[in-house]
């Protein structure tokens, strides 16, 4: 049996550890190495994965990565995987790969991370990216427009008031307005970060999930607006004479 020459004792070395999902979050990432890699046990099968690591805030250095199942037997998971590669590709601003993953490499872009658990054990948690944005935070195909766009600070949790901004004086509570029923439910759905399938026309998908238009309509339409309660009809029959006119 043939093997490695080599002396070596663990107690010295402290083992590597699984690294530590990070927290549900937008994180700003910048991608460090890509590959093309098979899935054992399942000849032809192959995705693309993408190691990108954080650089900024209490995560800075640890890593997240994304897997798009470019070679699968079902096509609407190979129709998913290039529309993320597509939204890579635009929020890093390389709307053309000309030979290679790595001209995408070293490009500052966002994510939109979520920790939960995992689909392969459920009894352990990992990350799961459920979002690209540019580095000002524009969702794929809105970028360059030099600050955030509204749409998706609303999608995704941003502040948008200024820190020198006078402090308004307390005011009653005003009463919720009545939603609108001239609201597309499908362009609220693509506010909450919703893309048109490029390949699949009446499907819309956000990172790994895919949504029939009418099944994502139901979920984002409008609740109708309660009725206003009616007046009080006055009693029926003759008004009563005041005492001081009898």
């Amino acid at each position: 049996m043939s093997g490695i020459n080599m002396s070596f004792n663990a107690a010295t070395v402290a083992p590597n550890a699984a690294p530590e999902p990070v927290p549900t979050g937008i994180y700003d990432v910048i991608i460090v190495s890509s590959d093309e890699k098979g899935v054992n046990g399942k000849p032809g099968q192959a995705y693309y994965q993408f190691d990108m690591q954080i650089t900024d805030g209490p995560e800075k250095g640890k890593k997240v990565i994304d897997r798009l199942n470019v070679k699968h037997p079902n096509p609407q998971t190979v129709d998913i995987a290039y529309g993320t590669l597509s939204a890579i590709c635009h929020v890093t601003g390389v709307m053309q790969v000309g030979q290679s993953s790595a001209e995408l490499h070293n490009r500052p872009f966002k994510v939109n991370v979520y920790k939960g658990p995992r689909s392969d054990d459920p009894t352990k948690e990992g990350n799961e990216i459920r979002g690209y944005l540019d580095s000002k935070g524009n969702p794929p195909g809105k970028q360059g427009s030099g600050a955030i766009d509204p749409a998706a600070a609303a999608a995704f949790g941003a502040t948008s008031a200024p820190a020198s901004a006078p402090a308004a004086a307390p005011s009653a509570p005003a009463a919720p307005a009545a939603p609108s029923a001239s609201v597309d439910p499908l362009e609220a759905a693509r506010k909450d970060g919703w893309i048109p399938h490029p390949q699949s026309p009446g499907y819309h998908y956000k990172g790994q999930d895919v949504k029939l238009d009418t099944d994502l309509a139901a979920m984002y339409a409008a609740p109708a607006a309660p009725s206003a309660p009616a007046a009080p009809s006055a009693p029926a029959g003759d008004t009563a004479i005041p005492s001081w006119a009898q």
